[in-house]
């Protein structure tokens, strides 16, 4: 696609089917989950407290690991933000500018996969962005000023939207909505390389385009023939007039011609009242629907995949947990947590097992047997190593370190191996 070639759906371009699939994001809070986990008959008071505590102790550390990760992506964020306000200067190479930019993008992509955010293929966004609003706004959308359009979703819903036309009349359609839509772009200017993140809510599949910087606005075809009519109406009559005004006198032709000058001014502040009433609607839908952007939108993202891989890992060790008299396969916990969620939120989800399980065992909280069959430490084990794995993260304390507090003011010296000493 060239750099100034508008979106245009192509004759091969797929159709919108893939806004069929189902989804790996479980859209129900961490209290949510829990409240009904720890209803669950199978578990007795004392397991359900312990529970709660391995929730915390889950959630710390996921916390503490992606506090690491979300301060490394701002630490290369820095040198493409556009919105930076401090004063340092960040003086890098091209080629440590490109290694910056690559590891960013991949961070973030990594981000978005955790979170169950779906990356849209670019027929599949240009098939998106072909749509027209219905009765709504034309926009065609231009991608001229981005070296790299990058546009995820996740959160999809059917939604039923009545639309007032002509006074009494309305019309009523269904739509899909993507509860979540991310964008990754990258401009080149003359002051350097940029990189936006963005984040917009609840856009309906019409409405897409919204998420792109740089559109083209044009009216409804029923609003432009209006216009349209209105001056070529007045055109006509005015020129009947004019031809049998100058057969009698010139101040008759002045009035007509005043009358024609009035109807052109009326039409001409029509087609700018519907011009201004479409950028309205256009510009409120960007500003309710947008979550966050640059910086904003990346610590976001990192909240929501902390809290994706707390549900994820705390839906397969409840399962794991609370069917342990059960010896269940790979398959057997993912059609478990699934007919679980079905059965309690009525939402069918395509729990993705795979990453829960790879969490577990990065905590060391799953045992995988031959077959292979996938059980769990028990509630007090699982607590333990929890613990355990949260005193080693620090370890400043070493067995021969001085253990004397002192004050650090001028008769605090230190000798040569690090360790204080007196000033004598």
């Amino acid at each position: 696609m060239s750099k100034r070639s508008f979106f245009r759906r192509s004759a091969t371009a797929p159709s919108l089917k893939f806004l069929e699939l189902r989804e790996h994001f479980v859209p129900f809070r961490v209290d949510a989950l829990m409240e009904r986990m720890l209803a669950d008959p199978r578990l007795t008071a004392e397991q359900a407290a312990q529970f709660q505590v391995l929730r915390k102790m889950l959630s710390a550390r996921f916390h503490f690991e992606y506090h690491d990760i979300l301060e490394s992506l701002k630490r290369d964020f820095v040198s493409f933000d556009p919105d930076r306000d401090t004063q340092d200067k960040l003086n890098c190479s091209e080629s440590e500018l490109e290694e910056k930019s690559a590891r960013l993008y991949e961070g973030v992509k990594l981000l978005l996969e955790r979170c169950n955010f779906v990356e849209m293929t670019p027929e599949q966004l240009d098939a998106c962005l072909d749509l027209q609003p219905v009765g709504g706004l034309s926009v065609y959308v231009d991608r001229q000023d981005f070296s790299e359009f990058n546009v995820f979703f996740r959160g999809i819903r059917k939604k039923t939207v009545t639309e007032p036309r002509f006074y009494l009349f309305r019309r009523t359609w269904t739509t899909t909505v993507f509860s979540r839509v991310f964008v990754i772009a990258r401009t080149s200017t003359t002051t350097g390389s940029r990189r936006h993140a963005k984040m917009f809510k609840d856009i309906s599949v019409e409405n897409l385009k919204i998420v792109v910087p740089k559109v083209r606005l044009g009216m409804p075809m029923f609003d432009r023939l209006k216009i349209g009519g209105t001056i070529f109406g007045s055109l006509a009559t005015t020129i009947s007039k004019v031809v049998f005004a100058l057969m009698f006198s010139w101040w008759l032709f002045i009035v007509v011609m005043s009358g024609f000058v009035i109807a052109t001014f009326k039409g001409i502040m029509s087609f700018l009242s519907s011009k201004t009433k479409y950028l309205y609607v256009f510009s409120s839908n960007l500003y309710y629907q947008s979550v966050s952007n640059n910086k904003a939108a990346l610590t976001s993202l990192v909240d929501a995949a902390e809290e994706q891989e707390l549900k994820e890992a705390l839906l397969a060790y409840f399962m794991l947990f609370v069917l342990r008299d059960r010896d269940l396969t790979l398959e057997q916990l993912d059609e478990a947590v699934e007919h679980w969620l079905l059965e309690q939120f009525g939402w069918d989800v395509d729990f993705e097992v795979d990453d829960a399980v790879r969490k577990l065992k990065e905590k060391e909280l799953l045992f995988v047997s031959c077959g292979p069959i996938y059980k769990v430490c028990d509630l007090p084990r699982a607590l333990r190593r929890l613990d355990e794995a949260w005193d080693d993260f620090f370890s400043y304390n070493q067995p021969d370190a001085d253990t004397e507090d002192r004050i650090a003011d001028a008769e605090f010296h230190c000798r040569n191996d690090g360790r204080p000493k007196s000033s004598n």
